[in-house]
């Protein structure tokens, strides 16, 4: 069973990744000059190395 700090790690992180999700709109029209895929792969490189961070201490 999941104590519940594992818990709440595990909605945080449910609810980040919409949220990065959807600030490509407004990346996007915030950087006009950088190509979409580009700013897109940018944007979830860091998403996955904030959330690598946040969950490594629970990996096997």
């Amino acid at each position: 069973m999941q104590n519940r700090s594992e818990t709440f790690l595990a909605y945080v992180i449910l609810a980040i990744a919409p949220l990065f999700f959807s600030t490509n709109v407004v990346f996007g029209r915030a950087a006009q000059d950088i190509e979409p895929f580009t700013l897109a792969a940018l944007r979830w490189s860091l998403t996955a190395i904030i959330l690598l961070a946040a969950t490594r201490r629970h990996w096997p």
